[in-house]
């Protein structure tokens, strides 16, 4: 996978190399980050600046530069320690995108955090059946509903730093939300919990309402967010 993707990202423009990217392996999950840099009078623009894309084994399939859309006002070089000498032979916009869109259409379960922008940036759209996303999980969001940031998640549950320093490396942070998805994939609930979760487990015996159906008692039992420990399961 790495070297067709290398071949497409290093192929010169209009070549058949860079138009038709193919890739016979499939991915059960892949975890994706964008930087992006600003645009506009006061830089208030998104523009995708670099992007990364991980595997489940946390092996590197895309880490690249991108040609900016847009003529660049604000490097945020302080968050994304990018500079104008960055994008130097950077390949387009177009080919960049059209790779993770060929990827995508496969149908793996996307890992991120706050997923919307990196998609927004990129001009794609993902199932929302197939996005795990680390910045709206139930069981990561704050009590206000409000996400917590990557670097707080990955030091809370997975017991290491990043971002080290304020500048954000895309490939460490990909890393650090599917090391944090495999982590509550992986969770074995004890007691009620795991009624909650899976419905094969679940018996009528753990509900005082006998005379209620066993689609009833699932129903009354399902939380209002879907458990990522189910994933191991299917």
């Amino acid at each position: 996978m790495e070297q067709s993707i290398k071949g497409a990202i290093d192929a010169p423009e209009g070549s058949a190399e860079a138009a038709h990217f193919s890739e016979e392996r499939q991915y059960g999950a892949v975890a994706l980050d964008c930087e992006m840099v600003g645009g506009g009078s006061d830089g208030s623009i998104n523009i995708c600046a670099r992007v990364c894309l991980v595997d489940e084994d946390e092996n590197v399939l895309l880490n690249t530069y991108v040609q900016p859309l847009l003529p660049v006002t604000d490097y945020r070089y302080e968050i994304t320690g990018i500079k104008p000498s960055d994008f130097n032979g950077a390949p387009s916009f177009k080919r960049v995108r059209y790779i993770v869109k060929r990827i995508l259409e496969d149908g793996p379960l996307l890992i991120g955090h706050d997923l919307r922008h990196d998609l927004a940036c990129l001009r794609l759209d993902h199932s929302p059946e197939l996005i795990r996303d680390t910045a709206t999980y139930q069981l990561f969001v704050k009590t206000s509903g409000v996400s917590h940031k990557l670097r707080f998640l990955t030091e809370v549950f997975l017991g290491y730093k990043i971002q080290d320093g304020t500048i954000h490396d895309p490939c460490e942070d990909a890393i650090a939300a599917m090391r944090l998805y495999k982590r509550m994939r992986s969770r074995r609930h004890a007691g009620a919990l795991v009624h909650v979760c899976d419905l094969s487990q679940l018996s009528l015996q753990h509900v005082d309402a006998p005379q209620w159906s066993y689609s009833s008692v699932y129903s009354y039992s399902e939380p209002s967010f879907y458990c990522w420990c189910v994933d191991s399961k299917t």
